[in-house]
């Protein structure tokens, strides 16, 4: 998700991205960050309002050369109820619409928060009761799917990193 935008800002403050895609699902941080963003960053900027799995198709693009950033799941200090159609984590679903395209220099894609896919430590000390552990993968689902496009997988700290090596 989007959220407060931090992420978004500095993705856009660098010089590394051409373009910035940023999915929200729940409004309010969408508009305010819309209705904020900076005339001279508007023309790199596409924020979308929605389910991730959902918007995400509307976007991708085979031949370019991308970077993800899947940090999309429910907080559950948040007003809002999670995803109805994905539910708490929609991880897996994002993860099945990249790993079916057909790249043409396969992606580099980061999953924040990965630690809650396999740490019981985690669920223990950072999760709230509202959350449930069944609607979030496990890191052997997300290695499965991975796998195929992106065999080199690496976790630092929360972070995943999976990517294809490049070619000799």
């Amino acid at each position: 998700g989007t959220g407060s935008g931090d992420s978004l800002s500095w993705a856009v403050n660098t010089s590394w991205f051409k373009e910035v895609h940023s999915i929200e699902i729940r409004g309010a941080p969408y508009e305010s960050l819309a209705a904020t963003m900076p005339q001279s960053s508007r023309s790199s900027i596409r924020l979308y309002a929605g389910s991730s799995p959902t918007v995400l198709p509307q976007f991708l693009d085979r031949n370019k050369k991308t970077v993800f950033w899947l940090d999309a799941h429910w907080d559950a200090g948040s007003p809002d109820p999670p995803d109805p159609l994905y539910g708490q984590c929609p991880l897996l679903n994002e993860l099945e619409i990249i790993c079916a395209m057909q790249w043409s220099t396969p992606p580099l894609i980061m999953i924040d928060d990965v630690t809650a896919t396999y740490s019981d430590e985690w669920w223990r000390k950072y999760a709230d009761p509202k959350q449930d552990r069944n609607e979030w993968p496990r890191l052997d689902q997300i290695c499965d799917l991975l796998q195929p496009l992106c065999p080199r997988i690496d976790i630092d700290g929360s972070v995943l990193f999976a990517f294809a090596e490049p070619n000799a």
